[in-house]
């Protein structure tokens, strides 16, 4: 039997048809006191992408207040990027438990590149989607856009 070919084990698949910004998501912004958002746009995902979940660039109605989304110089606190994680870190469509994505290898991966001297996003929010398609338990964060 080949995997690839179960729907319910492909994020791709699963996450392909979703176009909106998870209710949940807007509900955590709402109730943590962030302005509502004036436009989302999903990322048309590549074939490595695709497998790890979902983005979606946002720009806020207004600015968040400082305490939520701190910027970095010349930073647009309107401005930011939804990552919905999928639910492993690697190259295969298949859950793999030894790698979940979670916000805190996101937060590690941040912290390694900005050592490193690299531009990096500040990570505003972090929260888990309950459920998006067939999917269970996604883990989400929201991130400062930075531009080079």
């Amino acid at each position: 039997m080949c995997f690839s070919m179960q729907s319910f084990l492909s994020v791709r698949n699963e996450l392909e048809a979703e176009k909106e910004v998870p209710e949940e998501v807007l509900q955590t912004l709402k109730a943590r006191g962030w302005p509502p958002l004036a436009k989302s746009t999903k990322v048309l995902p590549t074939e490595a992408s695709a497998q790890h979940g979902e983005t979606f660039l946002l720009t806020f109605a207004s600015a968040p207040p400082a305490n939520l989304a701190p910027v970095s110089a010349g930073g647009d606190a309107t401005k930011a990027v939804l990552q919905i994680l999928g639910p492993e870190l690697g190259a295969s469509p298949l859950f793999v438990p030894e790698a979940p994505a979670s916000a805190m290898l996101v937060r590690r991966a941040i912290g390694g590149a900005a050592a490193a001297g690299q531009p990096t996003p500040r990570l505003w929010l972090a929260g888990e989607i309950a459920r998006r398609g067939a999917l269970r338990r996604l883990p989400f964060v929201i991130l400062e856009r930075v531009l080079p």
